[in-house]
């Protein structure tokens, strides 16, 4: 193999440079997640062990009152604040590009549906984990990718950055990706860290931390001021620390 060939295969594989390909799920999910052209940082540590449990529970499950600028775009009532701990009763499951993602229009979310684009989910712990799976399945989606980068985001400087990149034609990818796990890393009823597992086709793990906050009567993801859309993928040897929820 020559010297130009590695060189080309190197600009081809950032994420091998990185050391994340430690599973072939990884190598799925990137290619899933990648052609948003927003890839994340090396990182110094290893990212293949499990999240940690959830770290901050609310100590009641009462429902809040919402004041009129924080209340919901969609009329959904805010809902219990209990950290599920188990997967949430009456899911129903759609495809959005390709992803089963989670729905229950009238309690959780999305209660706004425009041109595929799916939105407003309830401010409690479920609603934000909905609209958690949903950013990642619309984000995946090349037909959705733009307007879910710029609608379901957080404003700030990441949100603008990550616009800027996904403007015009965006690539697609035959490779497909499940939900099969979360766990709540924080919760507060404004702010919250969940972290998805995903089971690619050939079986390996993988999960993708997300931030959410409460913005403007929805659940917004928060991106970093880089712009990264999916900071923090790594492999999972199993999912111990998750529980474990998915349609397909």
């Amino acid at each position: 193999m020559s010297d130009s060939t590695v060189d080309t295969e190197e600009r081809r594989s950032p994420w091998t440079k990185r050391g994340y390909i430690a599973s072939a799920v990884v190598v799925a999910l990137i290619a899933v997640l990648a052609v948003v052209l927003l890839l994340t940082r090396p990182s110094k540590e290893d990212t293949a062990a499990p999240p940690p449990a959830t770290t901050s529970t609310p100590s009641d499950s009462t429902t809040p009152t919402a004041d009129d600028a924080d209340a919901s775009v969609c009329g959904l009532p805010a809902g219990a604040q209990d950290v599920p701990t188990s997967p949430p009763p009456g899911t129903a499951w759609e495809l959005v590009g390709g992803v089963a993602t989670p729905t229950a229009p009238e309690i959780h979310g999305p209660g706004n549906v425009n041109a595929g684009l799916r939105s407003c989910f309830a401010e409690s712990p479920v609603g934000a984990l909905y609209a958690a799976v949903n950013f990642v399945a619309s984000a995946s989606d090349p037909e959705l990718r733009a307007q879910a980068v710029s609608e379901l985001t957080a404003p700030g400087e990441g949100r603008d950055r990550a616009v800027a990149q996904v403007q015009g034609p965006q690539p697609s990818s035959g490779n497909r990706i499940q939900l099969v796990g979360f766990t709540f890393l924080n919760y507060s009823q404004d702010a919250t860290t969940i972290d998805l597992a995903f089971r690619s086709g050939n079986g390996g793990l993988a999960h993708l931390p997300l931030s959410l906050q409460w913005v403007e009567g929805d659940w917004k993801v928060d991106l970093p001021a880089s712009g990264e859309v999916f900071p923090g993928i790594g492999p999972i040897p199993d999912l111990t620390g998750y529980v474990p929820w998915g349609g397909a």
